[in-house]
């Protein structure tokens, strides 16, 4: 982090509580990509967003409130260009893209329709929230990741916002299939789930399902440089661990393939684009970039 960056930071690390509200790093790495003009473009800020929208600061320092993270940017990006860095996919990391489905009438993988609310409560201005953590079970072990999936010594619902808005690698704004994206490790273990409601609600009326968890390993199974999970709210038929209500089977670990399509259910899949309840095909991320390092550290 360059000088100027590092007084930005802490401007911004001043202006809030960072117990509470929304966390002030957005991810905890952060990326560009090349346009067609050879400039770098930042694809995945470590500032999050929404922090600037609660919390008032010129981190700066032009004497005007900063609104979005195009100045903090913008002083890596003049960074990049001065030493001439060039960005090659990242060999330890994966850009992992957590996509979830709130629109009525999807089937799940027994071909019955979803109870969206059948455990949240349904409410105008709610909005949709992740929240996971490092998995037990997993190889890796970090407690920064840990944090950054809403594990904060245990899982902190309502609190990591997931984006609607064709933002932040969100595809589609408007379309009620809401995003995020981390940068993680290869190998690393994940539990999660989403909940539907306000910034700070606690579980009840706002988890898709109490008592248990999805499931994902990170493996890029496609091998197009990213993983992509989209998911229904409330399903309880795919990567859910415990009481898994696929007729198929029962309880999902990390190895089971309930739908017998030679991927785990634990993994990245293709989408069921046309709601059939079968899979139809792999779709790489377009809204955000992947994982990527400068080159010279691969030297």
């Amino acid at each position: 982090m360059t000088e100027q960056a590092w007084t930005q930071f802490q401007r911004l690390f001043a202006a809030g509580d960072l117990t509470i509200g929304p966390p002030l790093l957005f991810n905890p790495f952060f990326a560009m990509t090349i346009d067609d003009e050879g400039g770098f473009v930042t694809v995945d800020s470590v500032i999050n967003p929404d922090f600037l929208t609660i919390y008032s600061v010129d981190y700066n320092s032009d004497g005007t409130r900063d609104v979005t993270t195009d100045a903090f940017d913008g002083v890596f990006e003049a960074a990049a260009e001065a030493n001439e860095l060039v960005e090659c996919l990242d060999p330890e990391n994966l850009r992992v893209v957590f996509e979830v489905d709130l629109n009525a009438g999807r089937l799940d993988d027994n071909c019955s329709e979803i109870n969206r609310f059948r455990w949240a409560r349904d409410r105008p201005g709610k909005r949709m929230f992740f929240v996971g953590g490092v998995h037990e079970e997993s190889p890796i072990q970090d407690t920064v990741i840990d944090a950054s999936l809403g594990n904060q010594g245990s899982w902190v619902p309502n609190s990591v916002p997931m984006f609607d808005d064709g933002t932040n690698g969100d595809a589609v704004a408007g379309d009620n299939i809401w995003s995020i994206s981390y940068v993680l490790p290869r190998g690393l273990r994940v539990g999660y789930k989403y909940t539907w409601g306000f910034q700070g609600d606690l579980w009840g009326g706002t988890e898709e399902w109490p008592g248990n968890q999805h499931i994902l390993e990170v493996e890029d199974i496609n091998e197009d440089g990213f993983v992509r999970r989209r998911d229904e709210f409330g399903d309880e038929t795919t990567n859910k661990d415990l009481a898994n209500a696929n007729q198929r089977g029962g309880a999902v670990s990390w190895e089971t393939d309930l739908d017998d399509n030679g991927i785990p259910d634990a993994r990245e899949r293709p989408i069921d684009f046309d709601n059939d309840c079968s899979l139809d095909d792999w779709e790489t991320p377009t809204a955000i970039g992947p994982a990527v390092v400068d080159c010279a550290l691969l030297e």
